[in-house]
Parts: C-alpha cells; structure tokens; sequence
C-alpha cells in the first residue's frame, strides 16, 4: 500500500494548510470608509403639496417626509416593524394594551426635546375627522391614547388590529408648534420640523407656480448633525420637480440632476449604457388600474356610461368583467412598460408574504368580453366612458391610446381627460368622475386594503370609487382582528378571489421602480419602501465629491 505521506492527497493538505497560516497571519481588513459630505440633486414630474404625515395622501413630499420625521417604528426592508423613536414595546396578552418606551433626547430641528406628550398629540390629530390622511385607518380601533411618563406612551384599542403597529410609522409633530392650529391650513405645512435624518431649508411655499427653464420648484434638505442614529453622509438634498418626464429627462442627461426615480422603461435602457449612471429597478408598491365610480349621481353631469342604464350597468360585475377581458395586459406590460412590470390579478403586493401564488389575471379574450355584455344587455348599445388621466405621465399615455384601442374592439369609445394632478385627486376625492387612471398603493401587509376597498370608507374615507361588496368587508374585517399569520393568510386569500370575481374597475399592471443614480454615490440600495428609504447609508468618496459646504 502506499504511503499516505507519499499521496498526493497528502500534499494538497500540506498546501491547504499553509495557505491558512498564511492568511491568518495577515492584519485585518480595515473597514471600508465613508467620507462625510456631497448633495444629491434628486428630480420628480410630480409637484409638491404640503410636508404634512398626519394630513397627506400620496405625493413626492410623503417621501421627503420619511426623511424629515421620525415614526415611533420603522418599517424594515423585509417588512418588519423595527424600532425607531421607540427603544422597545410591550402588547398586553389580548392584543388590547400596546405600551412604548421612548428614546431619551431626541429633538426636534429647532432644538426642543421630543416627549411622550408629542406621540400623544400626534395620534389624536390623526383621529381628528378632518385630518383625515393615509394613516387614519391605523387609528379608527383606538380607543385611548395616553402619556405615562415623559418617555412612555401607551394606546388602549378596543379591539384587536393586527396591523395596527404599522401605522405607528407615521411622523411625530412637534406640539409646541401646532397645537390649537389647523393641520390642513398651516405656514408649518412649507416649512415642516421633524426630528428626521434632513432639516428643511427652503421650498417654494405651496408648490404653486412653475419657474424658468421647465422647473416647477425645488426643495433643499440640510443633514442633521445631532440625529439619534448619527448623522447621514450626505450634507444635503436637493429635489427638483419638471413640468414633464421629457423635461427632467434633458437635465439628467446634461448631468445636472444626480437620482431620478421617474424613469420611463423607454429611457431606462438607454441610462444602462451611460457609463456616469448606475441603474436599480424592484417591483413598485402600487398597482394601476382604471376604477370606476360606482355610485353615479343622476344630478352629476359626469355620470358614467352615459348611453346605458346607469345603476343597472356599471354595478352589474359581469360588465366590469367584460371590461378586464377586453384589455390585453400582456399587449401592455410589453409596449407601454417595455416588459419592465408584471400584469396585475388584484390589489395585494405580489412581493408581500401574503399575496396569493395561485390567483391569476383576467386572460385577455374579446369573445368573453361581448359575450358578458350581451348577457348583462348591453351588447347592442353604444358605451361612452370617460376616463380621467394626470398629464405628463409618460407611462400612462402610452398604456391609454391602447387601452383606447381595445376597448373599441368591442363597441366602447373612450373619452381621455387629461388634467394635472393636483385636479385629479382633488376630483378623485370629490367623485367627480366616470372613471379614473389611477396606482393605488400596497404594502407588505394586506390591511391597507381595508381604507380603499372596505364599504365604512365610502362617505368619508379613500374608497372614492364607492365599492361595495359584503364579502369583501367581512374578510378584510376579519384579517385585520387577527395576529396568527397563517390565519390572516386564508382571510386574504380569500379577499384576493373575491375581489378578482367582482372587481372595482380594470386591473391592469404593476410596473418596476426604475432608478438612475450617478455613479459617484456608493451603497445605494433601492427597495420597494420608495426614494429615500436607504439615503442614511448612501456616501461619495471624498475624491468624487462634486458639491462642497
């Protein structure tokens, strides 16, 4: 037998083993180093409203808020609540009692310490009925919200809400500066104080106006040196908003804007090529669809479907399924979104834990689509409907002159009203409208769908569209009243189906989060929460800063 010492075995473990000796004598890596200092100059087509957590809805300034307050939690990239303003929390064996330990000096932007009394303040404005905004349904199960001390707050619901911890995400406001003011009415509203990441310095008050040069406003956002979490590498933020997506693309491309998260899928292959650009693209949280108004009026002049039977046809769902069978969305992910997205079957976030992996889409098939409105008795009358579009979104033109196409394949002429979209969601909100071109925003959890699509939110909640369907209620009731996840999951599988079955409008498509930053700017991470979800980490090398303090 041969000798083991002979083996050649034998010399690749000698090999081996010097090779780690070798290593581990070697000094540790020095960890890499983040220099301080740059501006990052971001650009959106969407104009400003009010920097307000506790009264917006959706915008670009409900992303500068993410930067500017602080939420007791913080939702994580996985979905997790993590801590944030709240150092640790405690939840009362029947999911009734939440009570929260806050961090000690923290303070706001001009100096004043933030307490208990604040989170206190905070949550009773959002419960206040004309504060209503996009967090007011975290609140509707809360029935006492109180200071124990300076540094802890407890909330007493009156029953159990599963995703109630969410909601707690929301920016703290100062009280010393709001209180006996009106939330939706207030200077603090242009000139907002957090106790976030980034210190407001200017913006254009009220977002009005569009200035020289295709720019509409601009906002500028200072580091916050005495952050709790130490402060961001970056000194400041700039984001200017376009008239249009054509405009903002030009200043891109003449290297005067830095991050754009507007990108056309048109554009995005050409920005892959441009060797001063790093690209990032993550399926976007909100899904587009053409909602109808359920509840026409037969006093408004914009009822919808004007040739048909009005009550009759548009809350017959066999109509609103003929419609999602008309609309070849495959046709559309391709040619309006240049592959870069995913059809739609429904309103939950096909990333989340709870999307269901068996739902699939409506397939497109005309045949079924007359044959639906022949049933329902409209397949011999001519249909009209009009559809409101915000102007200068590029992707939803596109998407429009096809939906347009198709729909006219079977006997349905579209009228297209193009509006901005500070008109749209004020006519949105006032239902003023047939039917609207609208992304409505998910989330990793499900419960989000209980503010668009639950029936209580009608008169005076985002269900703008009217929706009513018992089914649906009962299962988005119960989902939310429990914390078993697997459990939640039968309730919105359920909810998913259901919705499906008797749809609000036309399911349509998700569409990718497509970002450009310029190459200078290191660990950037992009995910589905938005914008500045990472911003604290992002850093220039001191040898590629461009804007010096």
């Amino acid at each position: 037998m041969p000798s083991f010492k002979k083996s050649p075995f034998y010399a690749y473990c000698l090999l081996l083993t010097a090779c780690l000796l070798i290593l581990s004598c070697q000094p540790n890596k020095p960890p890499e180093k983040k220099s301080y200092g740059d501006t990052i100059v971001a650009a959106s087509f969407h104009g400003f409203s009010s920097i307000n957590p506790v009264t917006s809805v959706s915008s670009v300034s409900s992303e500068l808020e993410s930067v500017i307050f602080d939420g007791l939690i913080k939702i994580a990239g996985n979905g997790e609540p993590k801590p944030n303003l709240a150092s640790s929390w405690n939840i009362s064996k029947d999911g009734l009692r939440w009570t929260f330990s806050l961090r000690k000096v923290v303070r706001f932007h001009d100096g004043v310490e933030l307490t208990a009394e604040d989170a206190v303040w905070t949550y009773n404005a959002i419960k206040s009925i004309e504060n209503k905004g996009r967090y007011f349904n975290f609140f509707e199960s809360v029935k006492d919200i109180k200071a124990i001390d300076k540094y802890t707050v407890e909330i007493i619901l009156e029953k159990p809400h599963a995703s109630f911890l969410y909601g707690l995400e929301v920016g703290i406001l100062p009280k010393h500066l709001l209180i006996g003011k009106d939330l939706r009415h207030t200077e603090f509203n242009y000139h907002p104080i957090g106790t976030g990441l980034y210190k407001f310095v200017t913006s254009p008050h009220g977002g009005e106006g569009q200035g020289e040069g295709g720019f509409s406003n601009e906002i500028i956002l200072k580091a916050n040196e005495d952050y709790f979490n130490g402060r961001p590498y970056l000194d400041k933020i700039i984001v200017k908003t376009f008239a249009n997506q054509k405009i903002m693309w030009a200043r891109l491309m003449r290297g005067e804007i830095d991050f754009s998260s507007g990108i056309n899928p048109s554009d995005y292959e050409i920005i892959e090529n441009i060797p001063s650009f790093k690209t990032y693209s993550v399926l976007k949280p909100y899904y587009y669809m053409i909602a109808f108004n359920l509840n026409p009026s037969p006093h408004n002049p914009l009822t919808p479907f004007d040739k048909w039977d009005l009550i009759e046809g548009i809350r017959d769902k066999k109509i609103r399924q003929a419609l999602n069978y008309a609309i070849d969305k495959e046709k559309l992910v391709r040619e309006a979104l240049k592959g870069m997205g995913r059809v739609s079957a429904g309103t939950v976030y096909p990333l989340s834990y709870s999307y269901y992996k068996d739902i699939k889409p409506y397939p497109y098939n005309p045949r079924k689509a007359l044959q639906l409105l022949k049933e329902a008795g409209f397949g011999d009358k001519e249909i009209k409907l009009s559809v409101l579009i915000n102007k200068g979104d590029e992707v939803k033109e596109r998407s429009m002159r096809l939906i347009q196409e198709q729909l006219l394949d079977i006997g349905i002429k579209l009228h297209i009203e193009l509006v901005d979209l500070p008109s749209m969601s004020k006519r949105c909100l006032q239902r003023d409208f047939e039917s609207v071109f609208i992304e409505i925003a998910s989330i990793n959890d499900p419960d989000i769908n209980y503010m668009f699509w639950h029936s209580s939110q009608i008169e005076d909640g985002l269900n703008m569209f009217s929706y009513k369907n018992q089914r649906v209620d009962e299962l988005l009731d119960k989902g939310r009243a429990v914390f078993d996840r697997e459990k939640r999951m039968e309730y919105y599988n359920d909810f998913q189906k259901e919705i499906l079955d008797d749809p609000p409008g036309i399911f349509l498509f998700w569409t990718e989060y497509l970002v450009g930053v310029h190459e200078r700017f290191e660990n950037v991470k992009v995910d589905w929460r938005g914008t500045f979800a990472n911003i604290a980490e992002w850093h220039v090398p001191e040898e590629k800063q461009k804007y010096k303090q």
